[in-house]
């Protein structure tokens, strides 16, 4: 999640979310175009725990890198939000941008104590 583009939108909440895909990924359009990462724009109703994304981006190669291959977007409507199911990364993702700021620096802490972890770890195999 990218925590700088957590922003209030009237009632709501909207955030982008990264996703890293492990292999390269084939577009639904056609012709086919390969695509290893896609940026996706969320919206929340933090008191009803309800989202949707209405906006997603992919790239060609992982970590966004390279051209955009596919780009979809859809006008925010409420109606199109979604109860989050419970105990998924869709879930996950709404608990933080609902979040407090001292919340959510909580848990971005957290995170990056977890990634520096999980580097050390593969440094440590690799060496």
């Amino acid at each position: 999640m990218d925590f700088s583009s957590i922003a209030p939108v009237g009632a709501y909440r909207k955030a982008w979310v990264q996703v890293n895909h492990g292999v390269l990924q084939d577009t639904n359009g056609y012709p086919k175009k390969k695509y290893g990462t896609t940026r996706l724009l969320y919206y929340f109703d933090c008191r009803a725990k309800t989202l949707s994304t209405f906006q997603t981006v992919r790239y060609g190669d992982k970590f966004a890198q390279g051209d955009v291959v596919e780009s979809k977007s859809f006008k925010f409507d409420p109606s199109g939000l979604d109860d989050a199911v419970p105990d998924t990364v869709g879930e996950t993702v709404m608990n933080t941008a609902c979040a407090s700021n001292a919340e959510r620096a909580k848990i971005k802490a957290k995170n990056e104590a977890e990634i520096a972890e999980l580097v050390r770890r593969i440094k440590e195999v690799d060496a």
